[in-house]
């Protein structure tokens, strides 16, 4: 692989390393040296501990209060905003009612606010339960 990427600038993404962070590492420790143009950006709950690493810690989205039951405070919480505006990319006509803002909540507080969840999440939106907030 280091010959196939040697001189050619390129950014190299690996995402969710946690499965498999000590083969990622391994993977980084070994390209970077043999290719100086070649920049890594992986995404993990923990760092891969290569010299020079650079974490960057990415900050969950506000989240609904416990207890919040209505529409108007739900909809104030970046998490839902954001799962909202993401099943209604996918979804003609899809808005948050009263009875999907306890589901959309659930879902959010579960993804504990990362945006990067809540990007892939709505996809599960129409396999979703929303009256009892659980999968079918």
């Amino acid at each position: 692989m280091a010959d196939r990427l040697r001189g050619r600038q390129l950014l190299l993404i690996l995402d969710n390393c946690e499965p498999q962070i000590g083969a990622c590492a391994e993977l980084a420790a070994a390209l970077l040296p043999a290719c100086p143009d070649l920049e890594v950006l992986a995404t993990s709950r923990e760092p891969l501990g290569l010299e020079g690493e650079v974490v960057w810690r990415v900050p969950g989205l506000s989240l609904p209060a416990p207890g919040t039951h209505t529409l108007r405070r739900a909809l104030a919480s970046e998490a839902v905003q954001l799962f909202v505006t993401r099943v209604s990319d996918r979804v003609s006509g899809f808005t948050l009612t009263r009875a999907r803002s306890r589901a959309v909540m659930h879902i959010c507080r579960r993804s504990e606010g990362l945006p990067l969840a809540l990007e892939l999440l709505p996809h599960t939106y129409l396999t979703w339960d929303w009256t009892s907030s659980r999968r079918t």
